[in-house]
Formats: C-alpha cells, sequence, structure tokens
C-alpha cells in the first residue's frame, strides 16, 4: 500500500505543474494562510471552507481554491477585483492584467516567485522591485527582491512601494504592537476597508465617490485607482488632477504614474497638481510656525505631514523646539529638516513658553504671510490653497478658518462652525481659535506675541490685529484639525485654568486701551468672559410695554428695573371706532395694529432710546435696562441692542438648523430673528443678524433716520426683522447681550395660525429684503447645513423665496 501511494504521489508530480511548483514553493515560507482564508471568509464561501480538513495543506487548498476561481475569472486592464490572494504583498488580479502573456497557463503565483522576479515582475502595486532597491540599498539580483523585503525588512517598517507608507499608515491608524509588524496586511484586511489612506496624498472616499454605483465598494481602492481610475483620468484626491500634472511634469514619461511621480518627486520640486494653482495671480509665500514641546511622536509627524503634503508648495515650515525633554522629539525634527529643504528646525537651550517659541519661529519666517499651527495638530491638505485663494480675492490681511476637533486616529468628534468676524463674539471668547494667517508686516506691526499672555497668546493677538484692521476675512472650510488630547483645553476646559486667566488680562488690557469705564468679568464657562460698562449719565428711555399692562404691570417694572431715567407706556391694538386713549401720559389716536401704536409712542417721544419688552414677563434682570443701554455705548455704529428670553430657565427651542418642510410665517421670523445668537451660543455677547420685540433697545436717532417703523407693510409680525434689516443696509450693527434677561413662563408657539396677509407680509419681506437674506452668512455659517444633511438649495429658495443663484453660495463649506 506504501508503495502504491508512492508512485501515486510520483505520478501526480510528474503530471500536474501546479504540485511541482507547490513543492517547490512550500519551503520559501511567503505564502500567509492567515490572510488567503480570511479572504476566502469574506466571500462567504462556507462551501469551499468547509472542503478543507485540519489534515489539508493550507498552500495546496490555496492552490487548488484560487485555481477554480481564475478559471472562471475574467482579467481585463481596465478593471480590478480583489482575488483569492496568497500574500498581501502579491495580487492576482494586478499580476495577471500585466503579465498574462508571460504567466500563460501556469499558476499567477508560482510563475511570479520561480520566474516572474528576474524579470523584474511587480507582484501588486504595494511592491516594487526598483524601489526596493533603491531605498534599502539591497544589491542580490540572483534572489527573489520580495521574499527578501518579507524576511529582513517587512516587519521593520521600510516601504516597498512609494504607494504605501508604513511610517504614515501607523502614525494615523493606532494599532497593537503586533500588528504594527505587518502594516500592510492590516491595510489590506482592514484599513482600506474602513476608508484608511495609504499614502498622503490618496484620498479614498473623494476616489471612490468618483466611481460609478456598481464599483463603489471596492475593497482596496487605491489598487483600483492605480489599475483602472489613473488611466481613465479619475483623481486621487479633490484636488490632484493627474491629467494635467501628467502633461506639465511627465513629458517622455509614458506608463509612469503622476501619483508616483509627484510622491516621489514633485512634492519635494514644487510641482503644482491643478491648474487653479497654475492661475492665482498672487503666489506668496506661507511661513507655518510650529512651536513644539513633548508632543507624541505620531501627533508631530502628522503634523509636519500636514504642511508637507499641501496642495498648495510655496510654503516655509518653521519647527521651534522649546527645550523638549523627550530625547526622540529632536530626533524626529532633524529626520524632516533634512528630506525638505522648505523645512527648519531651530531648537532652544533652554524652555521660553509658547508665546517665545512662536516669536522665534516668527522672527525666522521669510513668508509674506504667516500661519500658526500647535505641534499635535494637523491642516486639511488642501489648507493653504484655500486661504491662497482668498488672498487672491479678498482685500484682508488675517484669514481665519473653520475647524474640526479630531481623535488620536484622526477620526471627527466635532465641527466648529464659525461666523464672519464678530469682534463682539470675540470679547466673549477666542471663537477664533484656527487656522489663523496674518500678512507678516502686520504682525511684525502689531508687536508679534507676548509672554505674560501664554496659554491664551493667540487670544491676546488677536484683539491687537482687530484693533489695527478690519481686513479679517473668514474661510468658512474645515481647514484645521484640532487634536483632542487629554491635556488639551480642546476637550477639558478644565485643563490650563492659567490661560483662562491670561485672556482675561488680555481683554481687560485690549478695551482698556480702547477706552475707558469698561471690565470684565468671568462668564460661567471656562474661557468665556463678560463686559461690564460704566454708565457717568443714564439716558432717558422710553419703554414700551407690547400689550396693555394697566398701571400696575408699569408699576411692577418699575420697582424692578435698576433705571432712573426711563417711562413705561403700554402699546396696545385700538379698534377702529374706538376712540383715543391716554397711556403713561402719552395721547395716542386711533391704532389699526400694535406696530402702529409703537410707531405713534417713537413719533411722541423725545427720549434717547426706545425699549421694546414683550408683555406678561413675569420675571425680568433688575439691571436689564442698564445692560442693553450700557452695551450700546460699546461701539457707535450699534442701532440696536436685544437681550436674551428665557422660559423658566430654559433656552426654548433651538433655531441653530432650520426646519425647511415648515411654511409657517411665525417660524420663519423666529429663525430670522434667532438662527445667528443661536449657532454662536446664547450665553455670548455678540453681533447678529435681526431680533424680535421681546426686549430690545433701538436708538432713538437710529430709528428716525431709518424712517421707524413700517407699519403698514408689516402689521404683525416682521416689523422687528425689517428694521434689524434696513440698519444693516444703513451699515448700523445690531448687538445681543446674555446678561439682561427676560423670563417667560412657557416658549412662544412656533406653529401659530396664519391668514392671507400674514404670508403677504412674508412674501413682501422677502422681496424687499433679498439682498440682505442672501447676505445671512453674515453672523450664520451655512457649513451647519452641510454637516447635517441639510440642502444649501432648498435653504435658499426657504429664506428668500427664490430658486436662482445668491451670494449664500459663497459660503460653502465642502468638508
Amino acid at each position: 500500500m506504501a508503495k502504491l501511494n508512492k508512485i501515486n504521489l510520483a505520478l501526480k508530480y510528474l503530471l500536474n505543474r501546479d504540485y511541482r511548483d507547490y513543492r517547490r514553493i512550500r519551503t520559501l515560507n511567503v505564502f500567509d494562510p492567515d490572510y488567503f482564508f480570511t479572504l476566502l471568509k469574506r466571500e462567504s464561501n462556507d462551501d469551499v471552507i468547509s472542503s478543507f480538513s485540519e489534515a489539508a495543506d493550507p498552500l495546496w487548498f490555496y492552490f487548488e481554491t484560487s485555481r477554480n476561481q481564475l478559471a472562471s475569472a475574467e482579467i481585463s486592464p481596465d478593471k480590478w477585483k480583489q482575488l483569492l490572494d496568497p500574500h498581501p504583498l502579491f495580487d492576482t488580479y494586478f499580476y495577471l492584467s500585466h503579465y498574462r502573456d508571460q504567466v500563460g497557463s501556469r499558476h499567477p503565483f508560482s510563475h511570479y516567485l520561480l520566474e516572474g522576479w528576474k524579470s523584474n515582475f511587480r507582484p501588486s502595486v504595494f511592491f516594487d522591485p526598483d524601489f526596493y532597491r533603491e531605498s534599502s540599498g539591497w544589491k542580490e539580483p540572483s534572489s527573489n527582491p520580495l521574499l527578501h523585503y518579507i524576511e529582513k525588512n517587512m516587519e521593520e517598517g521600510l516601504d516597498g512601494s512609494i504607494f504605501f507608507s508604513h511610517s504614515w499608515y501607523l502614525d494615523k491608524t493606532p494599532l497593537p504592537e503586533n500588528v504594527r509588524r505587518n502594516a500592510i496586511k492590516h491595510y489590506k484586511l482592514h484599513g482600506s476597508l474602513a476608508g484608511k489612506s495609504p499614502n498622503p496624498r490618496f484620498d479614498p472616499q473623494s476616489y471612490v465617490q468618483q466611481l460609478e454605483e456598481e464599483s463603489g465598494t471596492c475593497s482596496d481602492p487605491l489598487l483600483h485607482y492605480l489599475s483602472v481610475g489613473e488611466s481613465s483620468g479619475l483623481s486621487p484626491d479633490s484636488h490632484f488632477d493627474p491629467g494635467y500634472y501628467g502633461e506639465r511634469y511627465q513629458i517622455g514619461k509614458k506608463g509612469e504614474s503622476p501619483l508616483g511621480h509627484y510622491l516621489s518627486k514633485g512634492l519635494f520640486e514644487q510641482c503644482e497638481i491643478n491648474k487653479e494653482i497654475t492661475s492665482l495671480v498672487k503666489k506668496p509665500v506661507v511661513s507655518v510656525v510650529v512651536p513644539v514641546y513633548n508632543p507624541m511622536p505620531e501627533f508631530l509627524n502628522n503634523c509636519v505631514r500636514s504642511v508637507l503634503y499641501q496642495t498648495y508648495p510655496y510654503w516655509e515650515l518653521l519647527l521651534v523646539d522649546d527645550c523638549s525633554s523627550k530625547i526622540e522629539v529632536r530626533e524626529t525634527l532633524e529626520k524632516w529638516a533634512t528630506l525638505d529643504r522648505r523645512i527648519t528646525c531651530v531648537f532652544n537651550d533652554t524652555n521660553r513658553g509658547i508665546s517665545a517659541a512662536t516669536q522665534t519661529g516668527a522672527d525666522l519666517a521669510q513668508g509674506e504671510y504667516i500661519g500658526f499651527l500647535d505641534n499635535d495638530d494637523e491642516l486639511s491638505l488642501d489648507c493653504l490653497f484655500q486661504v491662497v485663494k482668498q488672498i487672491n480675492l479678498e482685500d484682508a490681511e488675517v484669514f481665519y478658518t473653520d475647524e474640526d476637533l479630531i481623535g488620536d486616529d484622526g477620526s471627527r468628534h466635532a465641527v466648529f462652525h464659525k461666523p464672519a468676524f464678530n469682534k463682539a463674539l470675540l470679547y466673549s471668547h477666542n471663537y477664533i481659535t484656527h487656522f489663523v494667517v496674518v500678512a507678516k508686516d502686520l504682525f511684525d506691526l502689531s508687536g508679534g506675541l507676548y509672554s505674560e499672555y501664554d496659554g491664551a497668546q493667540d487670544y491676546d493677538l488677536m484683539l491687537r490685529l482687530a484693533s489695527r484692521t478690519g481686513k479679517i476675512h473668514h474661510i468658512p472650510r474645515i481647514l484645521y484639525h484640532w487634536r483632542a488630547v487629554a491635556t488639551s483645553t480642546s476637550i477639558d476646559h478644565d485643563q490650563k485654568p492659567y490661560a483662562h486667566v491670561a485672556g482675561r488680562k488680555a481683554l481687560e488690557k485690549h478695551l482698556g486701551e480702547q477706552r475707558t469705564g469698561i471690565g470684565v468679568v468671568d462668564a460661567d464657562l471656562n474661557f468665556h468672559y463678560r463686559l461690564r460698562l460704566d454708565l457717568e449719565v443714564e439716558p432717558s428711555v422710553t419703554v414700551v410695554v407690547l400689550g396693555d399692562g394697566g398701571k400696575d404691570e408699569r408699576k411692577r417694572l418699575t420697582d424692578i428695573t435698576e433705571y432712573t431715567n426711563c417711562t413705561f407706556i403700554s402699546a396696545l391694538r385700538l379698534e377702529a371706532g374706538s376712540g383715543s386713549t391716554k397711556s403713561g401720559g402719552q395721547l395716542l389716536q386711533h391704532s389699526e395694529s400694535q406696530i402702529e401704536a409703537i410707531q405713534k409712542i417713537v413719533e411722541h417721544s423725545t427720549s434717547d432710546f426706545i425699549a421694546l419688552l414683550g408683555y406678561g414677563a413675569p420675571q425680568i434682570t433688575s439691571d436689564w435696562l442698564k445692560e442693553l443701554v450700557s452695551k450700546s455705548q460699546l461701539e457707535d455704529d450699534i442701532a440696536i441692542v436685544c437681550g436674551r428670553i428665557s422660559y423658566d430657565g430654559d433656552d426654548g427651542p433651538s433655531f441653530v438648523l432650520p426646519d425647511l418642510g415648515n411654511p409657517n410665517v411665525y417660524y420663519f421670523c423666529s429663525f430670522l430673528a434667532s438662527a445667528s445668537r443661536h449657532a454662536s451660543g446664547l450665553h455670548n455677547l455678540q453681533y447678529i443678524n435681526g431680533c424680535d420685540n421681546h426686549i430690545c433697545l433701538i436708538r432713538r436717532s437710529h430709528l428716525v433716520d431709518l424712517g421707524g417703523f413700517d407699519f403698514k407693510r408689516f402689521p404683525r409680525y416682521l416689523s422687528m426683522l425689517d428694521l434689524s434689516y434696513r440698519a444693516h443696509s444703513n451699515g448700523k450693527k445690531i448687538l445681543y447681550t446674555p446678561d439682561a434677561v427676560v423670563t417667560y413662563g412657557r416658549a412662544c408657539d412656533v406653529e401659530i395660525d396664519e391668514d392671507s396677509e400674514a404670508i403677504k407680509e412674508k412674501d413682501y419681506f422677502q422681496q424687499q429684503h433679498r439682498e440682505q437674506l442672501a447676505l445671512f452668512n453674515r453672523w450664520y455659517n451655512l457649513g451647519q447645513l452641510v454637516s447635517s444633511g441639510l440642502s444649501r438649495e432648498e435653504f435658499q429658495q426657504w429664506l428668500t423665496g427664490t430658486t436662482g443663484q445668491t451670494n449664500l453660495d459663497v459660503n460653502r463649506n465642502l468638508k
């Protein structure tokens, strides 16, 4: 029997070439059974897996199973699909699509290991023999380079191809140590499916979005791109144009991958990767300054890479190590400095603090603009490109962007959508934070950074910049990634209490230089502040209570209010024919609406201010009127100041996002009056788009200049908003203060029944103020719509009553 088995084995060896190859390959120890069986399980081929017995050889099982798959596979150079591969660095489909004529009937894995490597064939996109020879110094032409790489260098993290960066992947993907030793395997089995990128210039999500629906779930987007997409004119990310790049930089280099050329050469030669960069009239150098002190190595690497791989190539990176105690920090910085001539490293002999370290970098900056980046944060790859585009478009000296909060692996935790420059909001807290780019001349003129404000040095700088220029431009794109590390204020506002104190001191100094009689106190939240303005005299105020409050109500309000130079008058609607009435000593004639009654009070008044207060407010802060009046003096162009509305301690319905399916006129009014302040926080002083008449103060001279309330066109809902938008059109501002609070028993009903007259008001308002409505993004960031999955086009139609393009389209947030 044993003799018969030997005869059968000998016949099998002579007649079956796969078996002969199997016997030879078995000794090479290159087959990865775990990888193969994982791919097999991914196909859910339970019948095939169940046919495998523990006594069988996994390698031979692979030969038989993959041969059956290849018998039905259609191999084409313009397609790619995942087949049953024996190792992460051998791609069967790729190998056959490139070398099928040479392979013939032989098994592709056998052909490469026994013959193909001798002809310098590549086993996959992720292993290039020429690249490996150059990067490793390997000079053994008599042996297989792939086997040498697997045995000697793969687990050490040496790259086998320009397209897979071990260091990039591992810094971006926190993994256990045993898994880190085979990063390429983790990528092939898990990372590619999870949308992880194998190199800094390939964006899997962006690429997959370009594919047809049936190809949109490819298991390895990069392999698909290099096999199919690049030759079809698709892009590896949203800014890299391979056709343009190839024509401009690869003449006579047929067959070379534009992405590969860029990663190996173009990156360091400042090549322009799309036509938009080339067409820019101004191409200033942007100096990015990074103070460094003991960051995690992977975070520092990601920080540097985020600048190195910028879409816009004209930059310099100034890394200033502030005497880090971790030895690896210096080693990391020196490694980066030798890689690209645009990177400069400075090492302080002593720890001088973040302001001094940043200032050291700024003093060395050669660019026309300076940007500031923290050592564990990242820029989006198009960050400088978007900034320089705005430099070409806007007459501005300071630029800032939106940002998000990211975890260790780069996953997004939160997004910070910011308004256009809002000086009052800046007086509440440093809402600008990152990413800030400032003209070098202005930065130097401002005095740079001061160590006495360490921890809030960026806030201090922004306050001083704002005092020197009004040319501050917001870029409503998420271009900065703020790392949520344990010691950062981004994740824990109780961290760095000294920074809160430094911020308050910076604000006190700034405001003290602007005017006298102004103080700063802590708000309820860390890093938030409140202003207190003294009143040397009390300007006269006529307080109009909306409704027939009667003498008792007016007396109650008079007793509560800590303001003496004011008169309370009730405004009520009088039915036609009911005669005239006296209210608070003022004689009023027939009024068709409450708004007309208010206007008649204004016409009879000689007060400096008119205050409006909703009727039926059971509680109101005693200093509400003083707060409104004092805040009106913050700047000369403030026409209206409004306070905060509370409903039994609650903020009421949120208007951060619109209900686009709600046609109700009253809801529309509530959104216009509330959206901008809700978006930037009801606890913050800020300029807003508009206000209602629940609690507000209007400078009477401005009210007269604006022509008063238009009670004929807006007799019910929109008169105050109409006044707000006319004020904006005349260069005036509307200020919201959280410190004048009126409390109601319950939130107002935003579903009040409407009639044809109410709808007529809304239609006329949209027609009359379409231009101002198109500037709604002034204090309201439309990126909130995108992040929440709402349609910008539907919002535009709901807001303006039109379907055509408006200035709303300027405020785009595509990230």
